[in-house]
């Protein structure tokens, strides 16, 4: 509380964009003293599990908290306000990466309390519309055994598919198939 009025103090007298940027500086500081970074890690390393790899992509969990909050501002999403829900076990995030470029953002994904693989985004929460990226992702949730509740992805003869651009008609086509009716079961709509 402290802190967010002293930021406001100092917004009369910067801009916008510098508040952003010492919070960013400070917020760090502050999970530290108050242990945070440490539960964090705890969180963290109980969810080794999900992490896996091939000879082109890496799926990989973050380090610190500074790692969510720089993955969501350079991915143009929300994932930097999950750290509370990773500190208190209600969310996984994972990073993929690609190989050939592992310190670049490519896709952030999200399993929740239950094992469940819940969100999957890119750039700006855009789906995934790379059938590469698509087999790799369906050959780690089967040798993870992670169940979907996503409409970020589909499921089409066994295989993730992009998702519906539009849930205008497609959905319609899509809750058609089997599988999909399947995982309609899981998905809250």
């Amino acid at each position: 509380v402290v802190l967010i009025r002293e930021l406001k103090k100092l917004a009369k007298v910067i801009s916008v964009e510098d508040v952003h940027k010492y919070h960013d500086e400070i917020m760090p500081l502050v999970r530290i003293k108050d242990g945070s970074e440490e539960r964090f890690k705890k969180s963290v390393q109980k969810s080794k599990k999900y992490e896996y790899e091939n000879d082109d992509y890496r799926i990989m969990l973050p380090k610190t908290t500074t790692d969510v909050v720089t993955e969501g501002k350079r991915m143009h999403h929300c994932v930097g306000g999950y750290v509370d829900n990773i500190i208190n076990g209600y969310s996984v995030i994972l990073f993929l990466r690609k190989k050939e470029n592992i310190n670049h953002e490519y896709i952030t994904m999200e399993i929740n309390e239950n094992g469940e693989l819940v969100q999957v985004k890119c750039k700006n929460n855009q789906y995934i519309k790379t059938e590469k990226t698509l087999n790799f992702l369906t050959e780690w949730v089967k040798t993870k055994k992670i169940k979907l509740k996503t409409h970020d992805v589909s499921v089409k003869k066994g295989a993730l598919c992009p998702a519906p651009t539009s849930y205008c008609g497609y959905l319609e086509e899509w809750k058609k198939t089997e599988e999909n009716l399947g995982l309609l079961l899981l998905i809250k709509w």
